[in-house]
């Protein structure tokens, strides 16, 4: 599966030449939101709130120093990508790679 169409804000890291032709040479359709319009993009923002929370909630349960935040941040999007949402039926994980992920490293 490739990327067709990324819809970003108007954050530096996406406004360089670099990431412009990054699009172009990859034939990747971007779509920028209007400036301080986080409604446009409400289902990333959303999900980088539950990564978010998630990945705190991880390491409060565990005592984790705030070291080990990359690694928090890593695990919950490794979990978030292998658990099917209520608009989509299946996980990000499978239509991305189109098969069902393996679930035996997960534990509660």
């Amino acid at each position: 599966m490739n990327l067709k169409v990324l819809r970003t804000d108007k954050g530096r890291e996406y406004l360089s030449g670099q990431f412009k032709r990054l699009c172009e040479d990859k034939e990747i359709i971007w779509h920028l939101t209007i400036s301080y319009t986080p409604q446009q993009n409400g289902v990333v923002e959303r999900r980088d709130r539950t990564l978010l929370q998630m990945a705190k909630s991880m390491m409060a349960r565990a005592n984790l120093l705030i070291s080990f935040w990359g690694d928090a941040i890593l695990t919950t999007a490794y979990i978030l990508n292998r658990v099917p949402s209520k608009s989509v039926p299946s996980t990000p994980y499978e239509l991305w790679h189109g098969r069902k992920p393996n679930l035996e490293d997960l534990r509660p």
